[in-house]
Order: C-alpha cells, then structure tokens, then sequence
C-alpha cells in the first residue's frame, strides 16, 4: 500500500501482484495515475480497468455507493465457486467441523490427476475465502490443504453427510 498527497488529498494505492486499486477524490488523479501506468506497462496491451461505485477486487465486492461507507461482500466469488464443484459433491452438513473431520481413509484409492488438480484448485479458493470471511472454516481446509494428500480418494459423503472427493 501507498499514500501520497496530491491537490491536498490523500492518494492510496494498493496492490496484490498486478492487481491494483487505487483512490483519490479527484477522478482527475486517477485518470493522470492510470495513464502513467499504462505508459509504463501497458505497452504490448492496454491496463484493463474498471471504474465505477461497485467494483470487484481480488474476489471481492467493494460497494461504495453510501456515501462514507464500504460493503465488502463475497457473494459472487461463492457463487462462481460453487458452479466449479463438481456434481458428486452435492450435499449438506449438520456442521462445518465434524467429529470425523480428520479421519483418513488409507486404504482409497487415488483420485484420477484431473479430479486432483480440480481438488486443489478448490481448496486453494476456500483457503483465500476463509482468510477474509468466516474463521471456523479455515481448520477444515489447512487439513485438505496441508496434512491431506489430493489424490487420495474418500467416500462422496461421510456418515455424517459431508461431501468430499471421490475419484471417477
């Protein structure tokens, strides 16, 4: 992050990677910001941008349209999650965090190499989504994340009605 006066007002530049938000109260700034930057890295193509009160960033919602206030929500990351699960995934929970949570079974099976990068891939955005949203998810997927091996496959649903990977 970055904060520099300009005109009188403060300036602020946040970046993750080569994705950038950036704010001033003078769309003027903005305008001068962003052509510098395209000058500099937009060479072989444009900056994409995206102006607005309702903007996207880095899997968020930042919706500024009351004035003085920020809502921050994840609706439509979840929602776009959702639609890469898989079909045998369906199913519910009684809780995030069952009894059987860290139960491996060692004698299944491997998971095909698709269905474990897909595994991955999924496990991963649960990781980013928990970091910003609700903490009692995030000891379920570390475990899928660190102490589990992808390419083992579990049963479609636990006893407990819990959907978890299963190979093809």
């Amino acid at each position: 992050m970055a904060n520099k006066t300009i005109n009188g007002r403060q300036c602020t530049i946040i970046w993750h990677v080569d994705d950038l938000k950036k704010s001033h109260v003078e769309k003027e700034v903005i305008e001068d910001i962003i052509k510098m930057l395209n000058k500099k890295f937009g060479k072989e193509s444009p900056l994409t941008t995206t102006r607005g009160r309702v903007l996207e960033y880095l899997g968020m919602t930042l919706d500024y349209s009351t004035k003085g206030k920020v809502k921050i929500s994840m609706y439509d990351y979840i929602d776009k999650l959702l639609t890469e699960l898989p079909s045998d995934m369906n199913g519910t929970a009684k809780t995030p965090a069952a009894s059987h949570l860290f139960n491996v079974n060692k004698d299944a099976k491997k998971l095909q190499e698709e269905s474990a990068q897909l595994f991955h891939h999924l496990v991963a955005k649960l990781l980013y989504l928990s970091r910003r949203t609700n903490k009692i998810s995030k000891q379920r997927w570390l475990f899928y994340a660190q102490g589990y091996n992808p390419r083992t496959r579990m049963t479609t649903k636990t006893n407990q009605g819990d959907a978890v990977p299963t190979s093809q």
